[in-house]
């Protein structure tokens, strides 16, 4: 009658090991071999505590203890193999209970094989963190949005009222001066318009997607390129500019965002110089806690950052009166900077200059989404 039982037990797709009164294992079924790798030989003769590469098996013993005492079904969670390959169970403990009622004389474990299980709990939390971090992602576009479409719709106004203002004088038949001074002031406001929108668009282009090439750049090309760029501005005043490329001569990165980079905070130094001494610019290289950094240290007017700080890096933010920018150099800069992972800081004094230094996260294949 032993012999069928077996027999019918060692066909279902359950793990079950029977063991006696004092809690050693007496026989084990075929489904049992094939989750833990102990063959019958190998389980039987043996507590729970004596079998190898089971974690856990000791609360699992205090358990089949414990039904034995009591005869009330309980139930453990154990590991079972090597690490990182564990596989995950739950022992189900039942008392073995004889066929005219008497007591147990043994206990029965069923094995719930829970590997899948923990590892979909293991995908699920990690599909909520992605999900989490997308959300935050989310959460910062849209105010880059809310921000952006304020500032345009701000921004576009005043030219377009210009316009609409001196289309209404022209078509009032003025004399031909007043006609050609309304015409001039017409080209002025189309000009400040295209200026407007051109920095728009560039705004939209450093917060989309788009995939562009990476490549190891060196710096001292990008520095020469901007340099012919910007020469009639820096020969004015005999604007001076000096680098050191030595500790780290090029950086794989986006070469038009290092351009840009380069041209926006030359631009700002020149642009922003001390009344009374030629303008300085230092533009150094370096590594620093897995970071490329470009240090670009001026010695010109300075900015009030205890007034200014919260202004710093907004969309058309203008810091100072001086100049016709737009108030996007310090913004764009930062979203390139950021887009792999880069940060940006500034330090600045009134009178003594300002030093910006970017922390650049190099590239390592095409640019993150």
């Amino acid at each position: 009658m032993e012999d069928r039982s077996h027999t019918l037990l060692n066909t279902l797709p359950v793990a079950m090991a029977r063991h006696d009164g004092d809690g050693v294992i007496t026989f084990v079924n075929a489904a049992f071999a094939r989750e833990t790798g102990l063959p019958a030989e190998g389980a039987t003769g043996r507590r729970v505590s004596e079998l190898p590469a089971f974690d856990g098996a000791a609360a699992w013993l205090t358990a089949l203890q414990a039904v034995l005492r009591t005869q009330a079904p309980a139930t453990v969670e154990m590991r079972c193999g090597a690490a990182p390959a564990f596989r995950h169970y739950a022992v189900d403990l039942v008392p073995d209970v004889s066929s005219d009622g008497g007591p147990a004389t043994g206990a029965w474990s069923v094995l719930r094989n829970l590997s899948e299980l923990r590892q979909s709990q293991a995908d699920l939390q990690q599909s909520r963190l992605l999900m989490q971090d997308q959300q935050a992602e989310l959460v910062k576009v849209s105010g880059h949005l809310e921000t952006f479409v304020y500032t345009a719709a701000h921004d576009l106004r005043a030219p377009v009222a210009n316009l609409l203002v001196l289309t209404k004088l022209l078509m009032g038949d003025p004399g031909p001066a007043q006609r050609d001074s309304l015409l001039e002031t017409m080209q002025q406001s189309v000009a400040r318009l295209d200026q407007t929108i051109r920095g728009l668009v560039e705004v939209l282009e450093v917060q989309s997607t788009f995939h562009v090439a990476v490549q190891p750049v060196a710096l001292a090309d990008v520095l020469a390129g901007v340099r012919e760029e910007l020469a009639t501005g820096m020969a004015e005043g005999a604007a001076c500019i000096e680098a050191d490329f030595a500790a780290c001569p090029e950086v794989t990165y986006i070469r038009a965002y290092l351009q840009s980079i380069f041209r926006n905070l030359l631009g700002n130094a020149l642009q922003y110089r001390a009344e009374g001494r030629p303008p300085v610019v230092s533009v150094t290289s370096g590594r620093s806690g897995g970071f490329v950094t470009l240090a670009f240290a001026d010695n010109g007017a300075g900015l009030d950052l205890p007034r200014l700080a919260h202004k710093l890096f907004q969309p058309f933010s203008r810091l100072t009166t001086r100049g016709d920018g737009k108030g996007l150099g310090l913004y764009l800069i930062k979203n390139m900077v950021e887009k792999n992972g880069g940060k940006i800081r500034l330090d600045s004094t009134v009178g003594r200059g300002t030093t910006v230094t970017c922390y650049l996260k190099e590239y390592t294949d095409s640019p993150k989404r």
